[in-house]
C-alpha cells in the first residue's frame, strides 16, 4: 500500500471508531449483552456508507453502491 493511502485510511478508521464511541454505540452494545471483539475474532459484517466522492472510493478500492464492508477494502492492513 502506498504511504499516501495509509495516511488517509488511518484517520478515516479512527474517525469511525471515535464516532461509534462518542455516539454511545458502545454503551448500546453492552446494554444488549453483546461482547466486544477480542484478539483473533473475525470483524463483524458492518456496512458503512460509501463515500460520495470518486477519489475517496478509488482510495479505498471500492466501487459504487450505497454501502461497503471492511472486507471490500483493498488493503494489507486495516486498523480499527
Amino acid at each position: 500500500m502506498h504511504r499516501s493511502k495509509r495516511s488517509v485510511l488511518i484517520p478515516v478508521l479512527l474517525g469511525l471508531g471515535a464516532l461509534l464511541f462518542f455516539s454511545g454505540g458502545l454503551n448500546d452494545l453492552q446494554a444488549q449483552g453483546k461482547k466486544f471483539i477480542q484478539k483473533g475474532d473475525a470483524f463483524p459484517e458492518v456496512a458503512f456508507k460509501t463515500p460520495s466522492q470518486a477519489k475517496d472510493r478509488t482510495y479505498l478500492g471500492i466501487s459504487g453502491g450505497d454501502q461497503f464492508k471492511v472486507n471490500d477494502l483493498k488493503a494489507e492492513v486495516i486498523l480499527v
